[in-house]
């Protein structure tokens, strides 16, 4: 697993590629880093919490802040909390 800022703006900024060719790089890392993190901490986890919180759409911006459209979202956190019976090392870069 490579330092994910870098790779995220080596990704997202790479001028010579489409649309849709940035949506699949960005896809097969997204899903190779996920995957890493699965395979490094699923089999050693006893309990964990997956979770998603939806950041809702913003529809303007008044004087006292925000109004939001909460049917809609502008994107999404997945959250994966892994608990160890045991304590573990933390992985170093070279590790990932």
């Amino acid at each position: 697993m490579t330092d994910s800022k870098e790779k995220t703006k080596e990704v997202t900024e790479e001028k010579e590629l489409t649309k849709e060719e940035k949506a699949v790089k960005w896809m097969n890392y997204v899903g190779d880093e996920v995957n890493t993190l699965l395979a490094m901490f699923l089999p050693i986890s006893k309990e964990g919490i997956v979770g998603v919180k939806y950041k809702p759409a913003v529809v303007e911006i008044l004087e006292t802040g925000p109004v939001y459209d909460n049917s809609k979202a502008e994107g999404v956190e997945i959250r994966l909390v892994f608990n160890f019976e045991e304590k573990i090392a933390i992985p170093s870069d070279e590790d990932k």
